[in-house]
């Protein structure tokens, strides 16, 4: 497949990808939920970015795409809407089998312009191959004809009907720059990404006020800038896509407006629209991308929002309308205003009972919505409705003059007089128009909740309205650049401290050294707002991890005739992105051996009277300056007696040894190279490498791993990972001529004591600390060094790890500092005690202690 782009459009083929990726990840997790937890939220949540995916693959000419995700869409849509075919494993692995085929055809066509990205050419042409997806579309067809689909095919599917525009051959060409029109693209398509993600909030919970503010704030920018590029192009074409773009953000914002104002509940039926909305806007990019004037006007998207709203449409919409489906402009417009204006009347006719002291406001409100009904009568010359208005006019003008005369039943009688109208108004209005048309009214109960203008008219100020949200994206290699110079700014800030020691002791320069001390508290500050800064950008959750996992849990427990869900807690904890790419395979080797290994079969799980689905639980939590990932499970455990005679077979251990060492000392290894207890190897695990490269990934990125089971009820796996690997800080000591450095998060505080304090046990040393024992380990004699420090007061640094605490012994404190943490050269990555290196101020290289080596 020969693929040829502009410089700009190869720049947009980067963003698509980028984006369709992320659909995809969430599609697979929706999808895998609707096989356990089906529900028409979650049909939606798959069938929204499959609709996505399929528009934004026309804009960059990935037309086997665009067919695969739009017959897939038909596919969801005959389960979401008409309820054609029902939700089974076929249908699931189908959906799953097709976001596979998308994501390889999205991947080569990455990998091909990638070679051709940091390239400045005119035009770029990438040769990917041909994917064949002709047996999924067999599938889907297959799919469709099943049983279920050929009983339903007996009912009548009525579409809502749109007005047909132009023919190809007629379409006009738009002429809109270049630049202009790629920028409104990219900016409109991201503001729609935020719409769609907030009403899936605003979904869950109608009463989420700061979703109502970020939808309405993004339909407001983008109504701006297609008012823009409308005003700064010379075309009149009624089918121009910005003219619709303008038309339907600007009623839906007018929508939410009236909804605020008049503090009143967005309901279902006010989502729905808005998700319509959403969807006929991305359909209006693509004609716009495309340079296409727009084949299919969205009349009933537009109608429905003018009904909502109480707005009257402009002329040359009605002539549009008018011209293809033949509704006169008068009678559209007498009932837009008559059906709304009326089902506007009726809470404020309750609220007359509901809130007597309001009761002067809810009457000049009614009267005025029944005139503007009696003019629209009068002007369309509508006798029977013109009598109606009067009637009503002169009731309410009576009860403004005696209010004491409102009554329950007055009103009731009232409320039951408008309804009657709205009836009848109704039925004529789908008499005359429902087969042309086809446009579905909203209901009493749900135009109820948003009144039209003449009665609760609302406008949010301007610097509400003008709120935008700015967003930059930014490739990550330039984060990561600026990291690396932000991480040498702090390790320099320090030779600013030591010059102004300098000036004072050797130069006895009191004042000079006072100013430079103040300039180099002021640079230790602002490095350190830079710092957090650029950290906060290069956090993310580690649901970027944990939503890989869903699947292949799904896929092995198939393959392996098992029963297992997958619990994910805390997804939203933040990790850098750094640790973020380093957890992914360690995660990956656990969970294939935990479902392939730990999760017993049906069988073997009633067996044990235990129920046939095992759980496993992948959790995460900050604590301190760590994040804390946990994956459990309630399988068969690891035998402890097998890891015993596997590590005699090897020759690790000795059996006189063996008998000495703990459960934690057997159980751990399980992290050594080739070790492994499975009876048979299995494509995904027992060749005893999966967790050799745990251990060797955590270790690198200055974590640690901590594994505890019980045999026959599961085992628990505990990774402490960094926050970060980029800067952190530690605690500078001295031993002999050499100096180190402590983790400052495993450091509980410096003590001095007399060396008489100290009690040898066993040839370890040991001193009492607040009334608990705590073994000494001497660094000095650790790295071979000989202690300068000869007298009688001995420096400990007391340390904690994993809830074990020991203490250090040091000749000396030199205090804490901000460090860069470097990775140990290759010759030196195994040497125990060491997790990595430091360069100082003055050009010094340290050594960093690896606490839980010292154990």
């Amino acid at each position: 497949m020969r693929l040829e782009y502009t410089n700009e459009d190869f720049i947009f083929l980067f963003d698509f990808i980028t984006e369709a990726s992320e659909h995809l990840l969430g599609i697979e997790d929706n999808i895998l939920k609707l096989e356990t937890e089906p529900s028409q939220s979650l049909i939606e949540a798959i069938y929204r970015p499959m609709h996505s995916i399929k528009g934004m693959s026309g804009f960059v000419n990935l037309n086997n795409i665009k067919h695969l995700t739009h017959e897939t869409e038909n596919l969801i849509d005959l389960l979401k809407n008409d309820k054609k075919i029902a939700i089974s494993s076929e249908l699931i692995d189908l959906l799953i089998k097709v976001v596979d085929r998308v994501v390889k055809i999205i991947k080569q066509v990455n990998q091909q312009a990638e070679l051709l990205r940091n390239q400045k050419l005119d035009s770029y042409v990438i040769d990917v191959p041909d994917v064949d997806y002709n047996d999924l579309l067999e599938e889907i067809e297959k799919l469709k004809k099943s049983d279920a689909t050929d009983k339903a095919k007996k009912v009548a599917v009525v579409k809502p009907a749109t007005l047909v525009g132009p023919s190809v051959e007629q379409k006009a060409k738009l002429v809109i720059p270049e630049k202009l029109k790629n920028e409104f693209i990219e900016e409109t398509y991201e503001h729609l990404e935020i719409i769609d993600a907030e009403l899936l909030k605003l979904e869950e919970d109608l009463d989420d006020e700061n979703a109502i503010t970020v939808i309405m704030r993004e339909l407001h920018t983008i109504k701006g800038g297609s008012q823009i590029i409308i005003s700064s192009i010379e075309t009149d074409i009624l089918q121009n896509p910005l003219n619709y773009i303008q038309k339907i953000t600007h009623c839906s914002e007018t929508l939410l407006q009236q909804i605020v104002k008049a503090d009143k509940k967005v309901d279902a039926d006010i989502v729905d629209i808005l998700f319509a909305v959403s969807d006929v806007l991305k359909e209006l990019i693509a004609n716009l991308k495309n340079d296409e004037a727009v084949s299919e006007v969205p009349v009933n998207i537009l109608v429905k929002l003018y009904n909502f709203t109480g707005e009257k449409p402009d002329d040359k919409f009605i002539e549009s309308v008018q011209a293809e489906q033949k509704i006169t402009a008068e009678d559209f417009a007498f009932f837009n205003t008559a059906l709304q204006n009326l089902r506007g009347l009726l809470p404020v006719c309750a609220e007359l009972i509901t809130n007597p002291d309001n009761r002067k406001n809810s009457l000049k409100k009614i009267l005025r919505a029944l005139k503007t009904c009696l003019k629209a009568g009068e002007y369309h010359n509508k006798k029977s409705f013109i009598e109606f208005c009067n009637n009503q006019i002169t009731f309410f003008n009576f009860l403004k003059d005696n209010p004491e005369q409102v009554n329950d039943a007055f009103i009731q009688s009232t409320i039951d007089d408008i309804n009657q109208k709205l009836v009848e108004l109704e039925k004529e209005y789908a008499e005359k128009y429902a087969k042309t048309a086809q446009i579905e009214e909203p209901q009493a109960g749900a135009a109820a909740a948003v009144s039209g203008p003449s009665v609760a008219a609302a406008d949010k100020t301007a610097a509400e309205a003008d709120m935008s949200l700015s967003v930059i994206k930014v490739p990550m290699e330039r984060i990561d650049k600026l990291m690396g110079i932000i991480g040498e700014l702090i390790v320099s800030k320090g030779t600013l401290q030591i010059l102004a020691k300098e000036i004072a002791v050797k130069y006895n320069m009191i004042q000079l050294s006072r100013r430079t001390k103040e300039i180099a508290d002021l640079f230790n500050r602002l490095s350190d707002e830079l710092q957090n800064t650029v950290m906060n950008i290069r956090m993310m959750p580690v649901k970027n991890v944990f939503n890989r996992f869903p699947r292949l849990v799904r896929d092995i427990a198939k393959k392996n005739d098992k029963k297992v869900k997958l619990v994910m807690r805390g997804e939203d904890t933040e990790l850098d992105k750094t640790v973020i790419e380093k957890i992914n395979d360690p995660l990956l080797h656990m969970i294939r051996n935990s479902v392939d290994h730990g999760i017993e079969t049906p069988a073997e799980r009633r067996k044990a009277g235990k129920s046939e689905e095992g759980t496993i639980i992948l959790s995460a939590w900050n604590q301190g300056n760590n994040v804390y990932i946990e994956l459990q499970d309630d399988g068969r455990g690891i035998d402890e007696e097998a890891v015993k005679n596997k590590a005699l077979e090897k020759g690790l251990v000795t059996e006189t040894q063996l008998e000495k060492m703990s459960k934690k000392d057997i159980l751990n290894f399980i992290f050594m190279p080739g070790f492994s207890t499975a009876k048979k190897v299995t494509e995904v695990s027992g060749r005893g490498v999966g967790m050799d490269v745990v251990k060797t990934n955590i270790i690198s990125i200055a974590g640690t791993i901590e594994i505890d089971s019980e045999k026959n009820f599961g085992t628990k796996i505990l990774l402490i990972l960094p926050l970060t690997l980029a800067v952190s800080k530690g605690l500078e000591v001295r031993c002999g001529d050499s100096y180190f450095m402590i983790p400052l998060e495993n450091v509980l505080e410096t003590v001095k004591i007399n060396k008489t304090l100290i009690r040898e046990y066993k040839l370890k040393e040991l001193f009492n600390y607040r009334d608990e024992i705590v073994p000494i380990v001497d660094i000095c004699r650790v790295f071979g060094m000989c202690s300068i420090k000869k007298n009688e007061e001995i420096s400990l640094v007391i340390v904690q790890y994993n809830n074990i605490k020991f203490a250090l012994k040091v000749d000396e404190f030199l205090g804490e500092t901000e460090i860069v943490v470097k990775p140990l050269p290759q010759m030196l990555e195994n040497l125990p005690g060491v997790s990595g290196t430091t360069i100082m101020p003055d050009g010094r290289v340290e050594l960093i202690i690896n606490i839980s080596d010292l154990i």
